[in-house]
């Protein structure tokens, strides 16, 4: 069998490009040949990186000890087959894509290469498990910037679960990170990688069942609640035929947000008294605040405005407690939105402002877009133009992450409707057209335009 690059096309043979490229090659084979047999080793096993790696890196999947690893690393460095970018410390390594491809040649030479390449997997497949407890509470944006520096090997690792059928690794790998494809603006890949993977051969009844909950989780915050409610169901099914509680409960709290955005407030509130109390027999105060949200996202629904806040405030010291800064967000949103209930848009806008800058500070993409949503939305009363500027924006963004929740969901009415009554058509339209243009950051700076009560003359409604 033969492993494709990180672009899933085999690396090109040299006597199938141009004459300069072949002059290239038979430059790098030259200064191949002048390597002794381990730097050689090294060279042709450091192939399957994709984006650089690290010495440990290196060490695991060349199968050398750190220690010969780090003296092949320096050795190739001062041949000129290694670079250290100087971006990203000295504990990084990379190889030109020029060199990588012939080292890829070198290995397909040899009957290592499926060796290789499990070893590439799997050092990535632990990384991602290792970070998965990580991405919640205190240490996410640690965990978050190391999966970011690695995404091109865990997209290789991927690929070679797919083209090995090794559906095991592969699910392991992308529904430990589910966090991280959320988070990042990247749930159409995430979803994509799972959808391919459970629809491939048979895989374990745990790896399947945390698969779906990750596929749920996905599909959630993609709005897109029928898929959500049914892998989740499933996944259930799994956990409690293992008589595993742990991930009942977890699955419990999902269906639980799910079913009160589908409208089944009866089952949203049921379900959610079933995870709190699975969360409190396990001890687990971080669950226990999630349960209270969920709780209180029912009521909220509702519209029980005076019974949800204290459920969401008490999840809100938990999270805040815990350091679980994602958190934190959809829960400041929330508040904000049952203070918009209220009529206090004053305290509403503050605490989306303080959602947003807050999300902002951690790069979450898909909750900064959540709360871009809600600004606009609450002080388009006092700066309509501005105020559809951000709401395409939004729009524009959310598309771009894969989808998302609409704040009309919460009985908020969107900027650019309300927007109507005080703009043209035209006017209205020109905005969110100018909105949707808009990068994320530009969304951001807009944002700081919109503050009740001192919108520039332009802006006062009609």
């Amino acid at each position: 069998m033969c492993i494709r690059d990180s672009s899933g096309v085999l690396a090109t043979r040299s006597s199938d490009v141009p004459a300069r490229h072949q002059t290239l090659h038979a430059a790098i084979s030259w200064s191949f040949d002048l390597l002794d047999p381990s730097e050689q080793t090294l060279f042709r096993r450091l192939a399957p990186f994709n984006g650089g790696f690290t010495a440990e890196a290196a060490s695991a999947v060349s199968d050398m000890p750190l220690e010969d690893a780090w003296d092949g690393i320096e050795s190739l460095l001062s041949k000129s087959l290694l670079s250290r970018p100087a971006d990203v410390g000295k504990a990084r390594f990379n190889m030109l894509e020029t060199l990588r491809e012939f080292a890829l040649e070198e290995l397909q030479r040899t009957e290592e290469q499926i060796d290789v390449a499990g070893r590439h997997a799997r050092f990535f497949l632990g990384l991602a498990e290792a970070a998965e407890p990580q991405l919640t509470g205190a240490s996410q944006d640690a965990a978050f910037a190391a999966l970011s520096q690695e995404i091109e090997n865990i997209r290789s690792a991927l690929r070679y679960s797919m083209q090995t059928q090794d559906v095991d690794l592969g699910l392991r790998l992308v529904s430990s990170i589910w966090r991280f494809w959320h988070t990042s603006g990247q749930m159409i890949e995430g979803r994509r990688w799972l959808e391919q993977l459970l629809a491939g051969p048979d895989c374990s009844t745990t790896v399947r069942a945390k698969a779906l909950e990750a596929l749920a989780g996905l599909a959630y915050w993609q709005a897109d609640s029928e898929l959500a409610w049914s892998s989740y169901q499933e996944a259930l099914d799994l956990y409690r035929a293992d008589g595993d509680q742990v991930h009942e409960a977890e699955v419990l709290y999902g269906m639980s947000m799910t079913a009160t955005w589908m409208g089944d407030l009866s089952a949203g509130t049921a379900l959610a008294a079933e995870a709190r109390a699975l969360f409190e027999a396990q001890g687990d105060r971080a669950k226990v605040g999630e349960a209270l949200m969920a709780q209180g996202f029912a009521l909220l629904q509702a519209r029980e405005y005076d019974a949800a806040r204290p459920l969401w405030d008490e999840a809100l010291d938990i999270s805040r407690e815990l350091a679980d800064e994602a958190l934190v967000v959809t829960q400041l949103a929330g508040i904000a939105a049952i203070e918009f209930h209220a009529d206090d848009r004053t305290a509403a806008l503050r605490i989306a402002l303080e959602g947003l800058a807050l999300a902002r500070e951690h790069e979450n993409v898909a909750l900064s877009v959540w709360l871009l949503d809600f600004i606009a939305a609450f002080t388009v009363a006092d700066a309509p133009t501005t105020a559809v500027r951000v709401a395409g924006a939004a729009d524009a963004l959310r598309v771009a992450a894969g989808g998302g929740m609409r704040i009309e969901d919460l009985h908020i009415e969107s900027a650019r409707s309300a927007a109507s009554r005080s703009l043209s058509p035209a006017e209205s339209e020109a905005a969110w057209a100018a909105g949707r243009a808009m990068t994320l950051d530009q969304a951001a700076a807009a944002v700081d335009e919109l503050r009740l009560g001192s919108a520039p003359a332009t802006e006062r409604p009609r």
